[in-house]
């Protein structure tokens, strides 16, 4: 009797967690059918542990679907890991970039671990117009340019190595951030852009997070010249505005090769988190190395540093 029942209960569970999945696929109908598409690890491992005991327990049909489903999740993650960026082109320049949530309130970010290594350009999330000043004195060999609208009080902060132009996008102003800077990059240039979106927690904020990142899409499919995106951007790669980011400039996500990737929250076990910290780039370019950084930074969020170079078939134009 109590195997029987305990059959019954696993079965209703993994058939309410089979069900939460399979919404996750139809995220453009419904703006929290989206958010489940962020959890498809969560839901295969989930999934193939109801499915294992229920096939202990002899319900083999039912742990068959359970399976199936846990399959069908993790077939979304799985290119994730047999992807392999390009190949690099030799000798070709280096350009490493970090992205960093510092958390709005966090008021004194630990950024020793995102200024390790002397990344080109590091773009600081949720920071306010104090901590532009503080950052300028703790880094004086970066340029540390504010990236925060008139009439907001906090966005983002920038460091680069060597001094440039931050253009602030004006589409930003009222849903989010999004800044615009050109690196030396060889004997050329490259575009990178620090993007962060509205967090998807209501209808409406879906609706801008999408809008924002299918701009940013629009914008970067304009540019002639390789382009790297930077970002928190309240989106995993099975959210549907990552899709509409993507897709106009054909960007490759830089987690193919090096697997999941989760970066938030931090404060949780790492099978809870999920990545929405991302570096993503146009074709010219390929990845060299990825990394996270530590769990104990300072912020719900781990920062993420990418160093990449031309991709082997790839050529950029000269400066003029």
């Amino acid at each position: 009797m109590i195997r029987r029942r305990f059959g019954v209960g696993l079965t209703v569970a993994g058939s309410l967690v089979l069900a939460m999945s399979l919404l996750g696929f139809l995220g453009p109908v419904v703006w929290w059918f989206d958010l489940l598409a962020n959890f498809k690890l969560q839901f295969a491992v989930v999934l193939t542990g109801i499915g294992g005991g229920l096939m202990l327990l002899g319900r083999t049909g039912a742990a068959s679907l359970m399976l199936v489903g846990a399959l069908l999740n993790a077939a979304v993650i799985a290119p994730l890991y047999y992807r392999s960026p390009a190949d690099p082109r030799p000798d070709a320049p280096e350009v490493a970039v970090v992205g960093y949530n510092i958390q709005i309130g966090n008021r004194s970010p630990q950024l020793g671990w995102a200024l390790d290594d002397t990344p080109d350009v590091v773009f600081l999330f949720e920071t306010g117009r104090a901590h532009v000043d503080e950052i300028a004195q703790q880094f004086p060999d970066y340029q540390v340019s504010s990236g925060i609208f008139e009439e907001r009080s906090y966005g983002a902060t920038i460091l680069t190595r060597e001094p440039v132009q931050v253009e602030l996008l004006g589409f930003a102003r009222a849903a989010g951030d999004a800044i615009r800077v050109v690196l030396r990059f060889g004997e050329g240039t490259v575009v990178v852009y620090g993007i962060h979106p509205p967090s998807p927690t209501n209808g409406r904020d879906a609706t801008y997070r999408d809008d924002f990142l299918a701009r940013v899409g629009r914008a970067v499919a304009a540019e002639s010249d390789p382009v790297i995106v930077v970002g928190d951007l309240n989106a995993t790669p099975w959210s549907t505005g990552f899709s509409a980011l993507t897709g106009p400039a054909d960007l490759v996500n830089s987690l193919e090769g090096f697997g999941y990737g989760a970066s938030w929250p931090s404060s949780l076990p790492g099978l809870a988190q999920i990545p929405i910290d991302h570096v993503l780039h146009t074709r010219q370019l390929t990845v060299t190395s990825r990394q996270l950084g530590p769990i104990s930074a300072g912020s719900d969020h781990r920062p993420v540093r990418v160093r990449l170079t031309l991709a082997e078939d790839s050529t950029i134009a000269k400066q003029r």
